[in-house]
Parts: structure tokens; C-alpha cells; sequence
């Protein structure tokens, strides 16, 4: 259900692979973000990076169909507001341009 919901929002999961952490053990980071039931530990093998661990109420519903579906978008739309106000925090202001000056000189009329 997850590529389903993530579909809906334009993104196209059908064609990824997963990587394991070990996969991506040469690869540096700023961040890495965790998502599930208990933070993982990945510092000895990304030592650079900052890790962030993000906990969020499981979607499983076994019994009903729909109201799994309801909640798997209910947690992407979670997690995407929280990935709106981590980039607006941590990566925003690293892209933000210079403040303009002003001008000393004047204008003929």
C-alpha cells in the first residue's frame, strides 16, 4: 500500500530497488532519517552524518482494507509535512541568497 499512496502524490516507486544500509556504507550524508518503532544505531557506519530518528504510529489494520489504506496516507502526508518543515529548517536556510544592499548611488530624474 505504501507505493500506492506514494503514487498518488506523483511519486513512482514501482521501478526502485531497496538498498541496505551496507549498500550505502561508502555514500556520505548530512542527514539520515529513520523511520519505524525503535531508532537504529548507523553512527559507526556513516560517521558524518547527522541522525535523525522520526517515530510514527503503524499502519497496519489488518481486518479492513480501506481503513489501512486511510492510514497509510494519513502517515505519508505525516511525513511529508515533517520532511516540508525539516528542509524549511535544516536545508533553507544553507540556499538562502545574500540580503541585498542598498544602493549609494542616486538616479538622475
Amino acid at each position: 500500500m505504501a507505493v500506492q499512496v506514494v503514487k498518488e502524490i506523483g511519486i513512482n516507486l514501482g521501478q526502485t530497488t531497496p538498498k541496505s544500509v551496507q549498500q550505502l556504507a561508502d555514500e556520505e550524508f548530512d542527514y539520515i532519517i529513520t523511520l519505524g518503532e525503535r531508532a537504529p544505531s548507523y553512527g559507526w557506519i556513516f560517521a558524518s552524518a547527522q541522525i535523525i530518528h522520526w517515530k510514527f504510529e503503524n499502519a497496519d489494520a489488518p481486518d479492513d482494507a480501506d481503513k489501512q489504506l486511510r492510514r497509510f496516507r494519513m502517515l505519508r502526508d505525516q511525513i511529508l509535512q515533517r520532511l516540508r518543515l525539516f528542509v524549511l529548517v535544516h536545508v533553507r536556510p544553507r540556499t538562502t541568497p545574500e540580503p541585498a544592499t542598498l544602493s549609494t548611488v542616486a538616479t538622475a530624474r
